[in-house]
């Protein structure tokens, strides 16, 4: 983020993060949100753990959907179907 708005919240995307088994365990978990690891962030803010930044290219390769595939995000039957048929299309082509 390269400007702070007021009541900004920095954060890693979830397929970036390192985690600490031990101190993740005193922050609120991830939840099944499109920003699963928002909580988690805002707890660990305060505690007092702050964010380094370094750079991820070449480093990490990110599958995506990874929440939203083993969980789903409660959208209802169509967001299910429009998932199944994309990854189907996937294959086919």
């Amino acid at each position: 983020m390269d400007v702070k708005q007021p009541g900004s919240l920095e954060q890693v995307h979830p397929a970036a993060m390192l985690l600490d088994c031990q101190k993740y365990a005193h922050l609120k978990p991830f939840s099944h949100h499109g920003s699963p690891g928002l909580a988690n962030m805002r707890s660990a803010r305060r505690a007092g753990w702050r964010l380094v930044d370094f750079p991820l290219e070449g480093t990490i390769y990110h599958q995506g959907r990874g929440t939203c595939s083993r969980h789903g995000y409660g959208l209802g039957w169509r967001h299910m179907v429009e998932y199944l048929l994309n990854r189907w299309l996937k294959t086919k082509w």
